[in-house]
């Protein structure tokens, strides 16, 4: 460990001292703990290069003063001659560079929300930074996306949405979709009761079957199923039809 971590201090040209130092710029709590830790700061440390051109190199820093009950903090910075500009922040149970055949790799990383439920991210780079391409959550080894973008096949204007969902376990699906545009849910299928919401754009109301709804404005809406009037969690299957007009 020792050795790669010298190899990551010279290939980047980020000296662990250095490094502390940037996170004691950007972070208040590494401040604060480098105030009375600074050398098991250093210790618990870990570089590691993302990329070569550009120069970005990825942080974390696995220690008790600046960690929280199950995810600790992570940075990326983009780093220069004289310079080091962070471009991405957040805490994590695991951190994961992605190649991607691109010349920077994406970043991957999960985060327990609570002792059952994690969520997962990619970020990738685009312009100088790093900006959130995909998102999941996971439970009990199930894993899904935040939200699912409604992709309507060419020359038509409806799509068959299906998916298995439970207890704070619910599926969510986006579409852009223009002021005056009717839209209208059928052929509905669920294995339990089931409540399908539309939201976004002023609008929050549930979906029935044989009762279209007329949008008021332009821009992102999204659907969210979610099973009703169940305290525990079985999975419950459905279906149904989504047409715009």
């Amino acid at each position: 460990m020792i050795s790669l971590l010298f190899a990551a201090a010279v290939s980047t040209g980020l000296t662990a001292e250095r490094a502390v130092q940037l996170l004691e710029r950007d972070y208040g709590t590494v401040s604060a703990c480098a105030k009375d830790r600074r050398p098991l700061l250093r210790d618990a440390l870990e570089r590691r290069q993302v990329s070569k051109n550009p120069n970005i190199v990825l942080l974390t820093v696995y220690d008790s003063c600046v960690c929280f009950a199950q995810n600790c903090p992570f940075w990326v910075y983009r780093v220069g001659d004289r310079t080091a500009t962070k471009i991405l922040e957040s805490v994590a149970v695991g951190v994961n560079v992605v190649p991607t055949g691109g010349a920077v790799p994406d970043i991957d990383f999960v985060a327990h929300e609570s002792a059952l439920r994690k969520n997962e991210w990619r970020y990738t780079y685009r312009n100088g930074t790093y900006v959130e391409s995909e998102a999941w959550r996971i439970y009990r080894g199930d894993r899904k996306p935040v939200s699912i973008r409604v992709r309507f096949a060419p020359g038509t204007a409806s799509a068959r949405l299906s998916g298995t969902v439970g207890v704070e376990w619910g599926d969510e699906y986006a579409f852009d979709a223009v002021a005056g545009q009717t839209l209208e849910i059928s052929a509905v299928r669920a294995q339990r009761a089931t409540v399908i919401r539309l939201q976004g754009q002023r609008l929050d109301q549930a979906l029935m079957a044989g009762r279209p709804v007329t949008l008021p404005m332009s821009g992102r809406y999204t659907i969210s199923v979610l099973p009703i009037g169940y305290e525990t969690d079985p999975d419950s299957a459905y279906a149904f039809t989504l047409s715009i007009h």
